[in-house]
């Protein structure tokens, strides 16, 4: 799933989240993509939680050298769902 996020917000828009429970390493996770991605197609993440462990998304992991499989995978999805046009749906 690929979608805009109105409680986490940049300085000129929506962060957006992407989930997945099938990433390389067990888990639900979510990761956000700043504003860039939806204005311009850029991949900047910002933050990823593990939603089972944390569904109050309190401990971003985003810096554990372990999960970058993660990140990959869902920067992957991201531009996927983004289409040739580099916008988010």
């Amino acid at each position: 799933n690929v979608v805009g996020n109105r409680q986490r917000r940049g300085r000129n828009g929506a962060w957006v989240a992407v989930r997945s429970n099938n990433a390389p390493l067990p888990g639900a996770w979510k990761l956000f993509l700043n504003e860039r991605f939806a204005e311009d197609g850029i991949i900047e993440p910002m933050a990823l939680y593990e939603m089972e462990s944390d569904p109050t998304e309190e401990r971003n992991r985003l810096d554990e050298p372990r999960l970058e499989p993660v990140i990959s995978f869902l920067s992957e999805k991201a531009k996927l769902a983004a289409g040739d046009s580099g916008k988010s749906r």
